[in-house]
């Protein structure tokens, strides 16, 4: 999902334009685009991923019915939310035209709050949406994997035969392997699995020391990545099941063990293994793709909050200072609205390359808002942190930037919050949203006292 498909189309007023950017001003990836006619907006639903849109169907030179057939009329994944801005109670006649979660409306004079609530249950609808289709995306090619595997398996029913012929060579081969993963008691086995790092691990129910299920647990919460096969007798199936339940691949009942079956499960609880690692690798994928900024290639406000609260907790716990910059480029709607949004695009990217420039390899540049950005700088007192936000000013203050033909002179304020590590216990150490706020305190005192400044 790049950066070009998180457009907001906004078909109103200027007066309300500006409420709704202010009620999204923290939603970075959103950016505005304005159209006045019938013909513009279809241009734009036509040709673009929209994540909504927002129509005043009073706005002179729109027709809603049109605007209306036209969205009915995409592809059912790609129709966009629609917000309706009306000065009448009553419900609005394009209601039967969309389905019932993409559609809601607002009565004028427009309420923020009630605005910023609705738009970011579409948001979060929009953001779903995508990564289901990401999601969705990328358990097809597990599943066309799993079905070539599928097909292999199939072919190789003709060649039972030889494989019954060498099966006591495979036998005698795994032995050695077999042997250097098995111990007497659960401890041992741990230990084993810790150092080798098996392809293939075999509990039996019995064990020296205790239970099968107990080791078994064990190992579920080391998070091994090896295939469990559970061993039981015919008189104890319910633990097989159990061990099923708790995480094993399958189980085997010891009395009706043959040479090609216990091969057959092997294979099959290596292959379902894999299967469900590449299945998680995926849906971590997609996770990681939720808490990245798609222009900046930075973490997002969500990955921001993530990264601070486990900093903040390794810095309590060890007692190590934590601080934080938040940048924020000056006047740089102005340069956007003059420019346009290419430019806008170029001096965000910009600024983040002499950002990260400057900073270690152990902080964290964020995305925080549309033209903000956060530092976290584990292990950094307060001093340190004004340090660097001064060299970070004057990189970006003293360097005129090339933006396309163009060399534009760019500042940018900072704010800074700091934790001291060496506070006393009878200190009050200030908590995540405390900390946040101290920085945006300090970025607001920056800006309101004429720009190109650090205040803590």
């Amino acid at each position: 999902m790049s950066a070009t498909n998180h457009h907001l189309l906004v078909l109103a007023s200027t007066d309300t334009v500006q409420v709704v950017h202010d009620a999204l001003d923290d939603l970075s990836e959103l950016f505005f685009i304005e159209a006045e006619t019938t013909e513009d907006a279809l241009a734009h639903i036509c040709t673009r991923s929209l994540a909504f849109i927002i129509m005043d169907p009073s706005l002179p030179g729109l027709e809603p019915q049109s605007i209306a057939t036209a969205l009915t009329g995409l592809p059912h994944t790609r129709i966009p939310p629609l917000l309706l801005i009306t000065d009448d109670a009553r419900r609005p006649d394009l209601y039967g035209q969309a389905p019932p979660l993409l559609i809601d409306h607002v009565i004028t004079p427009i309420d923020s709050t009630v605005i910023r609530a609705k738009l970011l249950f579409f948001s979060a609808f929009f953001r779903q949406r995508i990564a289901m289709e990401q999601s969705i995306q990328e358990l097809e090619i597990v599943y066309d994997r799993f079905m070539e595997q599928h097909q292999a398996v199939l072919s190789q029913t003709v060649a039972k035969k030889a494989m019954q012929a060498s099966l006591s060579t495979f036998i005698n081969q795994a032995q050695p392997f077999l042997s250097r993963i098995q111990a007497e008691s659960t401890d041992d086995a741990m230990i084993s699995v810790a150092d080798v790092r098996p392809d293939l691990i075999l509990i039996n129910r019995r064990l020296k020391d205790g239970s099968g299920l107990h080791l078994l647990e064990k190992l579920v919460r080391l998070s091994t990545l090896s295939p469990v096969i559970f061993i039981v007798d015919r008189n104890h199936t319910d633990a097989g099941a159990a061990a099923v339940a708790s995480g094993a691949q399958t189980f085997l009942i010891l009395e009706h063990i043959a040479g090609m079956d216990l091969a057959d499960t092997i294979q099959r609880a290596m292959a379902q293994a894999k299967m469900v690692h590449q299945v998680q690798g995926a849906m971590n994928r997609i996770e990681l793709i939720s808490r990245r900024d798609q222009l900046t290639q930075l973490l997002n406000r969500s990955g921001f909050n993530q990264t601070l609260a486990g900093e903040m907790a390794k810095a309590r716990r060890y007692h190590l200072p934590l601080s934080i910059l938040l940048t924020g480029i000056d006047h740089f709607k102005s340069l956007h609205d003059t420019y346009g949004h290419k430019t806008g695009d170029d001096i965000l990217t910009a600024c983040v390359a002499r950002i990260k420039a400057l900073t270690r390899d152990d902080d964290v540049v964020c995305r925080f808002a549309a033209d903000k950005f956060a530092v976290v700088l584990p292990n950094t007192e307060a001093n340190r942190a004004r340090i660097l936000a001064e060299r970070i000013r004057l990189h970006i203050f003293e360097h005129r930037i090339q933006i396309g033909t163009r060399l534009l002179q760019l500042t940018v304020s900072i704010g800074s919050a700091s934790f001291e590590g060496t506070q006393t216990p009878d200190d009050t150490p200030p908590t995540l949203p405390e900390l946040v706020q101290q920085a945006i305190n300090a970025l607001d005192r920056s800006i309101q006292k004429g720009g190109n400044q650090i205040q803590s």
